[in-house]
């Protein structure tokens, strides 16, 4: 007879369920299961409290809706579990909770998808951890709410590098050109991180000025910030930018995995498909224009042919 062995349970396997059971608690409604998630998210696997944080970002979203409902019907709401009274009662004790506590807090608040959630996360740009500090400034990006460009151009001077970076992605995330005044402040920033982050949000922000900034990004001696110029360019590029896109054709820098002169290769490839793609368009649209009039004109000339006045 073989003899059974028993295995341990691993830290995976702890980390696995309480993974799942993050999913469970964020399908509930409950007082008990907000609470349960709130605890879940100081727990020390950066795992479990990501997952945390986004199912309390779900439940949060719910009792939006709910509260939203009850305010129409005009039901009673003292002592009903709200949205806002759990954010309220989360920024209360914010203090007093762990730096990865704070930080997934952070995280969790980007998604609510909650009025509250902006004075709460510029709150949180103001914590003495560095780490919590870029997790809300990059929560504020992802509200997409143009209110939160004001907090996050006061953290473009923030001492930490982290933090600078979250903020130019948050510029980016919200995508709106009241925001280039932030990226001109981050885009000549001492530290390399900073620039390429500020670079790829120009991605994001299509407009003359934009172009201007990552033509001129082109001619840097850095190769890392002529890379993610490039890369920027491709998306938001024109005919205009081809030329300066040919210059680094023959540059053989290399920069994750591939040369520069690869990247503004394949930028300019893009930039001609997508600009012959709207001149076709263009075009299309006047040679079915040119089609109309001539059927008119033609009309016409039979109707005033017809009563002998052509």
């Amino acid at each position: 007879m073989h003899e059974q062995t028993h295995t341990l349970p691993s830290v995976g396997d702890g980390v696995f369920a309480l993974l799942q059971r993050a999913a469970e608690l964020g399908q509930l409604r409950s007082r008990q299961a907000v609470l349960e998630l709130i605890e879940m998210m100081d727990h020390p696997s950066p795992l479990v409290r990501s997952e945390a944080a986004r199912e309390l970002a779900r439940v949060g979203r719910t009792l939006r809706q709910q509260g939203r409902l009850m305010a129409q019907v005009g039901q009673p709401r003292s002592g009903i579990l709200t949205a806002q009274g759990v954010i309220d009662d989360c920024m209360a004790r914010a203090s007093a909770r762990s730096e990865d506590w704070r930080e997934a807090w952070a995280e969790s608040l980007g998604q609510w998808q909650h009025e509250g959630a902006l004075p709460a996360l510029t709150t949180l740009l103001g914590d003495c951890s560095p780490r919590v500090r870029a997790a809300a400034a990059q929560a504020l990006g992802e509200t997409q709410d143009m209110s939160a460009l004001a907090p996050l151009r006061a953290a473009a001077a923030d001492a930490d590098a982290h933090v600078r970076c979250s903020v130019a992605y948050a510029v980016g995330a919200i995508g709106l050109g009241e925001g280039l005044d932030v990226l001109d402040t981050l885009r000549n920033d001492p530290v390399l991180l900073v620039q390429c982050a500020t670079l790829q949000a120009l991605g994001s922000l299509p407009g003359a000025k934009t172009l201007d900034w990552l033509h001129a990004a082109l001619h840097d001696h850095t190769p890392e910030v002529r890379w993610q110029s490039i890369r920027s360019l491709a998306k938001v590029g024109g005919v205009a930018s081809l030329p300066h896109l040919e210059r680094l054709f023959d540059d053989t820098t290399p920069v994750c995995g591939e040369t520069v002169g690869q990247a503004a290769l394949e930028a300019a490839a893009l930039i001609r498909e997508r600009e012959g793609h709207l001149w076709s368009q263009v075009w299309q649209s006047l040679y079915e224009l040119q089609l109309k009039l001539k059927r008119r004109i033609h009309r016409r000339s039979r109707r005033l042919k017809r009563f002998g006045l052509f």
